[in-house]
This record gives structure tokens, sequence and C-alpha cells, in this order.
């Protein structure tokens, strides 16, 4: 009998415990193929059938409720970004507790913050690593009952392959209102808020994405490199355990290691952030055409710039390639979607986030007037129920039942929405950063990123990075930005050295403290002194 995560759809619930289960009852030898070894279960090959993830899944709760995980309790999962935490959340869950899913880029003040905002001590699970670097000097014990690693060992941690397990039976799921999954933001402006969903909110996460994967009848080999930490890869995750697709886990993006995965499982569809998609571009130039038989490319959090869809897609082979883009955010899921050809993304643009998905509700209110752009409000069936130690910000962002975004953006004449800022990066006297970086990229081939931030003077700089480190040819850019007179001179930086988050989305309030003490540097130089402006506080 098919577990009920799937079965019923008048629950309108999602078990995060059951999800492997559900996937090997329909389709017991489909398959998860991963760029790295598990380290929980390093005797398996890295291409795993669903009936075996789902094993491993049992097999790992069994280990967890020795180590003294029981239902409602919190288990933080803070370790090294590999599948191992996929498999741990969901053994947590399998035992009715709720996990807290800490990315790995976080460093160990913010980790012993976010754990002390629990309203009650957490079981954390983590490697030995993390022990000895991030969280070696920090005091995080007095909000945590036990420690347990899933690699290596610490004195004072309990390892979870060497725990045997235990053979009492599994506890029922928990109703479909209770915490099922706590998550972060991004943490662009200060310490991440830790987001609390419900079965229910997980199913409105999961809905949109499962009826555009039927209406587009995807059923081929997916490919994606995402965060697992994300409340977004748990909706992936669902819709390929419901459909039997293949799935590649990318880890490691650097597109020179990548491409034998490429190769070797020939995806049909490609997902993955804007900015490893623009890393990616770099394989349309590849001879042996690892991205010939993409049918679909489809980036999250955050805007791509047009030239990065329009090489992509140029390098398929498929008679139609369709480039897709979601606009959503942890706090209320999947809001806008567009779906479109090469034309279309030509004739629409990238800032174009599409239609509202089926249980959601959009709304702009415009503050200076009916022909500008104003603030998106939302109203969504997968809104999470709240912010752990910080319930008064979430009540903060509602009005009436309707979501602050905390974005700038217009709809067009169809309905679409557009997307022009986020509210905090805006810059007076700029009517969109975002389109003038999106202007400077399709001007400027030999650029990998741009980001346009204020200076501590507020005007908007351009913080930028080139292929391959090339020095930028300073002709060029004057003749690209010769109609943009409001620019300051070009800040140019090596990739490595952008600030960003857990999903590669650029922290440009982090950028520009860097900008205003002059921290940033050109490719090869030596960093400089920084310059104390008492101007310029860090985000909070």
């Amino acid at each position: 009998m098919t577990p009920k995560v799937f079965a019923a759809t008048r629950f309108l619930s999602i078990d995060l415990g059951l999800i492997f289960a559900a996937g090997a009852a329909r389709h017991p030898h489909a398959r998860i193929i991963l760029d790295h070894d598990l380290a929980l279960y390093p005797e398996v090959e890295r291409s795993i059938t669903f009936t075996r993830l789902a094993k491993l899944v049992d097999d790992l709760a069994r280990r967890m409720r020795v180590v003294g995980v029981s239902r409602s309790d919190y288990v933080a999962v803070y370790a090294a970004h590999r599948f191992d935490l996929v498999l741990v959340a969901s053994a947590a869950a399998r035992l009715g507790a709720i996990p807290v899913m800490l990315s790995d880029t976080l460093d160990g003040d913010t980790v012993t913050a976010l754990l002390a905002k629990l309203d009650r001590p957490a079981h954390l699970v983590t490697d030995e690593t993390k022990l000895r670097t991030e969280l070696a000097e920090h005091p995080f014990r007095a909000n945590v009952r036990t420690v347990s690693t899933i690699s290596g060992k610490h004195a004072d941690a309990q390892s979870l392959p060497s725990v045997p397990p235990d053979t009492r039976p599994f506890p029922k799921s928990i109703s479909r209102h209770e915490p099922a999954l706590v998550t972060h933001s991004s943490g662009t402006t200060g310490l991440p808020k830790l987001i609390v969903q419900c079965g229910r909110s997980l199913y409105w996460h999961y809905q949109p994405q499962i009826s555009k994967a039927r209406f587009l009848r995807l059923t081929g080999p997916l490919l994606t490199c995402t965060s697992f930490s994300h409340v977004r890869f748990w909706s992936l995750l669902m819709v390929g355990m419901r459909l039997g697709q293949t799935m590649v886990f990318v880890t490691d993006p650097e597109p020179n290691r990548v491409v034998e995965l490429f190769l070797q499982t020939q995806p049909e569809l490609i997902e993955a952030y804007p900015n490893v998609l623009m890393r990616w571009g770099e394989l349309a130039d590849d001879p042996r055409e690892p991205l010939a038989g993409v049918r679909l490319f489809r980036g999250f959090f955050d805007a791509m710039h047009p030239r990065i869809v329009d090489q992509l897609l140029e390098a398929s082979r498929r008679r139609v390639p369709l480039y897709a883009h979601g606009y959503g955010q942890s706090e209320v899921g999947s809001i806008a979607s567009f779906i479109g050809t090469k034309w279309m993304v030509r004739r629409f643009g990238t800032r174009c986030v599409g239609l509202p998905v089926p249980g959601a509700r959009v709304k702009v209110v415009r503050r200076d007037g009916p022909d500008q752009p104003g603030s998106i409000y939302v109203r969504s069936r997968g809104r999470a129920l709240g912010f752990i130690g910080g319930q008064q910000q979430y009540e903060q962002r509602l009005r009436d039942g309707w979501w602050e975004m905390g974005d700038v953006g217009y709809r067009g004449r169809f309905g679409a929405l557009y997307l022009l800022d986020r509210e905090v990066d805006h810059i007076d006297g700029v009517a969109s950063t975002l389109s003038i970086e999106d202007t400077l990229l399709s001007r400027l081939p030999e650029l990998l990123e741009i980001v346009v931030v204020p200076s501590g003077q507020g005007q908007p700089t351009p913080v930028l990075c080139t292929k391959g480190d090339a020095l930028l040819d300073p002709v060029r850019w004057r003749e690209a930005t010769e109609d943009l007179e409001q620019l300051a001179k070009p800040v140019q930086v090596s990739w490595q050295d952008l600030p960003v988050t857990s999903t590669w989305k650029i922290r440009r309030p982090e950028l520009c403290r860097r900008l205003a003490q002059g921290l940033l540097t050109s490719p090869g130089e030596t960093p400089a002194q920084p310059k104390v402006d008492a101007a310029i506080e860090q985000p909070t």
C-alpha cells in the first residue's frame, strides 16, 4: 500500500518521514545519483534506488531514537553539505521530531545564536569537522540536549554510524497543522530567521511544482544544484519521488567537475541557482555538447540575466527548449511562475516572473501613483506558521492576511508580475539595479557577474568579475555605459570574493560594507587595510 504522503490529496499534507517510503512504493527501481559518497553509509554506491533510500532512512531513524530523539523534539542539522543531511532530516521526521536545517555556510556565531532562539534544547547532528572548527570556541552546548556526528569521531559526541538501531515500531505521523520542518532565511540583511513549516504548508509548496511537471510531461532525468537546507529542496524531492524521475544532486558546481555527470546522465531538466547556471553557461562551448539534451532550464531563488538564459537555450539541441523561473519565499512558498521559449524570454525579459500559481494571489501596493511600481504583497496557502524567536517580526509583515514580500515590482498588461528590486537594495535615483545589471551583462560578454550597490556616498557602484579574471577593458566599459552616466567607476573582484548566501545569492549589504571599508580588491592585488566609516554599519 502506498504511504499516505501521496495517497489522498484530501489530506493536503506532506509527511517528510515517509517521502522515501512513498517513492519506493510507486517506483522501487528509480534512482538518485550523487556526486559524492554518503558519510553515514560509505559502503552505499552513488547511484541509489528509492527502495534502498527508504531502508536507510528507517535504519537511521532507529539509531537516532537510541541517541534520544523522540516525538516533537527539535533536531538541528548542521554539517558539511551532502545528501546525508536529507537522510537525517527525513529520519527525524520519521520519529515525529522536527528537523531544524542549518546551512553549512553559517558560521559558529550564527549557529549558536540560532540554537539559542529555539524554545527548547535541540538534538544537534553535525560532523567532527564542524565540532573542531566552526563550533569549537562557541557555547552552543547550553542549548542542545545531545550531540551526534554523521562522520568522524569526537570525544563529546556520539557517532551515529556506530549506534545500534532500535527495534520498536515507529510512532504515528504528526498532524498536518503541527510544526514539521524548520529552515532559515538567507540572512542577507542580518541574523537569519527560523521559519516553521507544517505538513499543510509543505503540501502547497509542492502542489504547484507537481502540476507544472505534469503539464510539461517532465519524466526524464533531473539534474540540480540546490541547498539541502532550504525548504525549496523538499518540494523538488517530492516531485521527483512522485514521478519516479532519476534525480542527480550536485554539490560541487564547478563546470569542469560537473560536466561528466551531464554526459553520463543526459538530463532533461536542469534546476539550479542563477549564479550556478551562469557558471554552467560555459558548458555551451564544450564540443561534447553536455547541454544538448536539456528540454527545460529552471532557475530559482534569484532573477536570471537574459544573456545567460539565451546562452543556455542556444546550447540545447531540443526542438523547443524552454526556460522556467519561479518567484517565491520560504515564508510563503511558490508565488508566480514563468515558462517560455527563447523568443518569449527575449520579448518579456527575465524580470517577468510570470503569473500567480494555484493557491497564491498577488497585489502591488503603489506609493507614488497608479503608473508607478510598488511593494509586492501575496496571499498564499503555503504560508509558514511563523518565526521561532521572532513572531513579532512575522506579524509585522502581515497586512490583513497579505504577506509583504519586501520586493518592488509591477503587474503587466496581462497580469504577469515584474520584479524590479529588493526594497532594501533600492538606490535613490535608480529605477532598477537589476535592469542595469542585465543591460551590462548583455553588452559585455566577458563579464561573469555584475552587482550594482551604493557606495558610502550612495552612488551606484558596479562590482564585477570577468571570465578567467581577465582585466576589464576600460574602453569597452566606457562604450557600454555611455547612456548610464549615474554609475560610479567599476570595482573588479574575483568570483570567489563575492559574498554569497547558502543559496548563492549575492549578500548585497555585506558587499556594500566591504566596498565602503575598502576591502574589495582586483584579482591579484593585496587586500587594503579596512577603512573605518562610522556611517556604515553591519546590517542587523
